[in-house]
């Protein structure tokens, strides 16, 4: 997923979950939609993958894990 990246820019992390969105046969906007509440904490945010990139890998990834345990 999003940890296997190595460079952490937007354009790379809108490839990986649109990929990610083909191979599960998800929506990818719902798939949009669960990051951007886990990530950013509503349903609406900022452009989501630059959002990503600032937020950083660390961050990010930290927020998905919390979000997931929920």
């Amino acid at each position: 997923m999003l940890s296997n990246l190595t460079s952490f820019i937007s354009t790379e992390i809108e490839e990986k979950l649109r990929l990610i969105s083909r191979k599960l046969n998800i929506n990818f906007r719902k798939i949009a939609e669960t990051i951007r509440i886990a990530t950013w904490g509503s349903k609406i945010s900022p452009p989501l993958f630059e959002t990503i990139e600032i937020l950083g890998k660390k961050l990010t990834l930290e927020r998905l894990g919390d979000y997931k345990d929920r």
